[in-house]
């Protein structure tokens, strides 16, 4: 059975935190509603994904398309869209 897709509101994603990466590349992040990830963000000047696993595990990937992360941050299942969009597609990551 389909998962119900739930739509994001400010309120459902709590507080905006920022953080820095290991380059001091800015991501502003934001919680997400899934069982795999916990937060995700996005650096617009250089176009990395932060994403943190609610296991803490969190890996900064390079050169990822806006539209890339407006997908996961809207998937019905954020953790399926990371997979096929992301680990899938190969973009070269790094573990923080």
């Amino acid at each position: 059975m389909p998962e119900e897709r739930q739509e994001i509101t400010p309120d459902d994603v709590g507080r905006f935190e920022d953080v820095l990466g290991e380059d001091d590349s800015l991501f502003r992040r934001v919680a997400v509603k899934s069982t795999s990830i916990s937060h995700a963000g996005y650096d617009r000047d250089t176009s990395r994904l932060l994403v943190v696993f609610r296991n803490g595990t969190t890996y900064i990937y390079d050169d990822v398309p806006l539209s890339v992360y407006d997908g996961l941050m809207t998937a019905g299942s954020a953790g399926r869209y990371l997979r096929q969009h992301v680990i899938n597609a190969g973009y070269k990551y790094s573990k923080v």
